[in-house]
Parts: C-alpha cells; sequence; structure tokens
C-alpha cells in the first residue's frame, strides 16, 4: 500500500480549499494513541496532502484536563518534526478569522 487510510484525500482537500476550511491537527489525538507510529504517519500524510492542495492548517492541544497542556513552542516543535514549515505551525490563520467573525453580523451586513 502506497498510502494510509488517514481520513483525508485529494477530494477533501480540494473542498476544504474551495470552502476555506483550515485543516486542524490534535496534539491530545497523539498524547493519547495507543499506537502513536501510526497515527503520526497517517498525520504526516495528512500535511503533504494540505500543502500539495494548499489547504490551510492549524494545530492545537485540544486538552481536556491540565495534565495534558502543553507549552505552544512544544507543540510547534512536534508538528514541524512531522513535516510542517514554520509559517505553517504559526496559529495566525485563527486569529485572523476569528477577528473577521466577530465583525460579520449577518449576511450582507459587517461591523466596520
Amino acid at each position: 500500500m502506497h498510502q494510509r487510510d488517514s481520513g483525508l484525500n485529494q477530494v477533501l482537500c480540494k473542498l476544504a480549499k474551495e470552502n476555506k476550511v483550515a485543516i486542524g491537527f490534535s496534539f491530545r489525538a497523539i498524547l493519547n494513541s495507543k499506537d502513536r507510529a501510526k497515527l503520526m504517519g497517517r498525520i504526516i500524510q495528512n500535511i503533504r496532502l494540505c500543502r500539495k492542495y494548499k489547504v490551510k492548517m492549524v494545530v492545537s492541544s485540544f486538552a481536556k484536563n491540565e495534565s495534558e497542556t502543553r507549552n505552544v513552542k512544544d507543540i510547534q516543535a512536534l508538528f514541524r518534526i512531522l513535516g510542517m514549515t514554520g509559517v505553517e505551525v504559526k496559529m495566525d490563520y485563527v486569529e485572523k478569522r476569528l477577528d473577521w467573525k466577530r465583525r460579520y453580523i449577518r449576511k450582507g451586513v459587517m461591523k466596520v
């Protein structure tokens, strides 16, 4: 087999790009996984697909309790090892998107 069943394919990447949707990667999933090697391989494949189809990527801890929290730099370093570049790892896309959503009130109406 040349690919893993990671849940993401070229069709989903094209749809995500057209609809301006970012693909999220969870540190918590890696932390609590029983088969980390397989999960990390799937994440590497998804990163390559997202880069090929120019889909935005988001990295987060998705921690449910205090023991799952990690420093932002540590999470960024792990995902850089998995294949993301420094620009892709930065979390400014989410902040820009939230700023836009705060200004958007309803269809056709924006706060200036």
